[in-house]
């Protein structure tokens, strides 16, 4: 969905009318994204994809290799189509859930293939942390994952922000402008903290 929110803006004359129709569609830009890819799979074709299962509610691409399936995919789809790593797998064919399911149906189905992606709203977050003050962030880290896994949100300078909400299930895939491993992205964010500020790159999803 592409919105121009200046040109909707100029034909509402009403002030408080236009302020909050600038918010929904604010928010509506923002909004995470889905997307489907429908194609044949050629028998015994890779599907040339690595998915990250850690979170067993959010299933992400976390490596797009050069031939396969999605490469074959994503050399003629539209850019705002094509498979990106942190794209979300919702769904392959009628299966959907836990990613070991839908990895299942990924190994065993060939012909008609269908996926169905959610695109990540994507925010660069820096954070001032006063003297002793806690980052407000439970994570789970796991070395096979390709970020940090939101698993609570407590409070601290996390719920001071003001055009983002972090959630459990977002995932942390940056620390201090670096992508690394979860186990040093961990002991980077830790480390900012004590010294004062945190920069990270938080992946979004939309889960009930």
């Amino acid at each position: 969905l592409k919105l121009n929110v200046e040109e909707v803006l100029e034909d509402v004359e009403t002030q408080p009318i236009k302020e909050l129709l600038q918010v929904v569609l604010m928010t509506v830009k923002d909004a995470p994204r889905r997307f489907t890819v429908n194609m044949s799979r050629h028998l015994n074709e890779r599907m040339g994809m690595d998915l990250d299962k850690m979170d067993e509610s959010v299933t992400i691409v976390a490596m797009i290799k050069e031939e396969g399936f999605v490469a074959r995919w994503n050399a003629t789809a539209p850019d705002d189509q094509k498979v990106q790593v942190y794209d979300r797998l919702l769904r392959v064919n009628d299966t959907t859930g836990a990613g070991v399911y839908m990895c299942k149906r990924l190994t065993l189905d060939f012909g008609n293939i269908e996926m169905e992606f959610e695109r990540p709203l994507i925010k660069e977050l820096t954070l001032s942390i006063e003297g002793g003050q806690s980052l407000g962030l439970r994570v789970k880290k796991n070395s096979l994952a390709c970020g940090l896994v939101v698993d609570e949100v407590m409070g601290g300078p996390i719920m001071e922000l003001q055009d983002f909400t972090m959630k459990p299930h977002d995932k942390i895939v940056e620390v201090g402008g670096e992508q690394k491993g979860p186990m040093e992205m961990y002991d980077a964010m830790m480390a900012a903290v004590r010294e004062g500020s945190v920069s990270m790159k938080v992946c979004s999803y939309e889960v009930n």
